[in-house]
């Protein structure tokens, strides 16, 4: 394998959109792609603005196998996501001063 092809291999892509409503309901919608680590996760987010405060829930969609036959397309080997984290659900809260 040449060493820019190696090299391009090591990147991880995060690609992400968000939506505001009357600035105080967000949505989002993110992915990571990690070719090497072999995590392909889709994340969806609703947060939250009231004043000063923010509140976010997040959950995580990458079961076992997750973008296989998209990722065989380019090397067979590849089995897809891990699925180390599907299913996980993170919040957050935010005061500002």
């Amino acid at each position: 394998m040449g060493k820019f092809k190696a090299d391009v291999q090591e990147i991880n892509v995060n690609l992400g959109t968000e939506y505001w409503y009357s600035n105080f309901l967000a949505a989002r919608l993110g992915f990571l792609g990690d070719y090497i680590g072999e995590r392909y996760e889709l994340t969806v987010e609703i947060g939250l603005k009231y004043g000063n405060m923010n509140f976010d829930w997040s959950y995580i969609h990458a079961p076992e196998g997750f973008l296989k036959g998209i990722i065989q397309k380019f090397n067979k080997d590849k089995t897809g996501a891990n699925g180390a984290r599907h299913g996980q659900w993170r919040g957050s809260f935010l005061f500002r001063f």
